[in-house]
């Protein structure tokens, strides 16, 4: 009878588990990050999975035309991802100016955002709901407009 009790509280447990990572795989889609040349989402655009890497615009798989997109968006954004905005190349080339931020809502979807608004905030700020500035690099002669370069998505495993 004890035998039989263990067992049944092992498959309790396992199939527990097995309905648990299920959940976890539908419950946290990967999410966009999307990037456009014009406010209303127009002109050049493209957009990235939410996937931990580094996206170089000058040598991208996603359409992201380099010193073309000027305001982005998140489109169902997991929290606790962090994205760094950068103005040049991704191979350690001094950067005029960066951007990293991290969003805080689970499934996010923003609006679009100029990159150059970024620039008047300070590290801790929340800049639009759901986002914050983690740190940033500001050049004031380097433009914001059409600047995008690189772009690094650090993906934490569990939202």
């Amino acid at each position: 009878m004890k035998a039989l009790m263990w067992l049944f509280a092992g498959l309790i447990m396992t199939f527990g588990c097995v309905a648990e990572e299920a959940a976890k795989s539908t419950s946290f889609p990967d999410g966009t990050i999307s990037f456009a040349a014009e406010s209303t989402g127009g002109g050049k655009a493209c957009s990235l999975p939410l996937v931990t890497g580094e996206h170089d615009f000058k040598d991208d798989d996603f359409n992201c035309t380099n010193d073309e997109m000027s305001y982005f968006k998140f489109n169902q954004a997991p929290s606790t991802t962090e994205v760094m905005l950068q103005s040049e190349r991704c191979d350690g080339e001094k950067h005029k100016w960066f951007f990293d931020i991290k969003v805080y809502i689970h499934n996010l979807d923003t609006p679009w955002i100029f990159i150059g608004d970024l620039a008047a905030a300070n590290p801790g700020d929340i800049v639009k709901r759901g986002i914050i500035l983690l740190k940033k690099k500001v050049d004031t002669e380097e433009p914001y407009q059409g600047k995008l370069s690189c772009v690094t998505i650090a993906r934490s495993p569990l939202p």
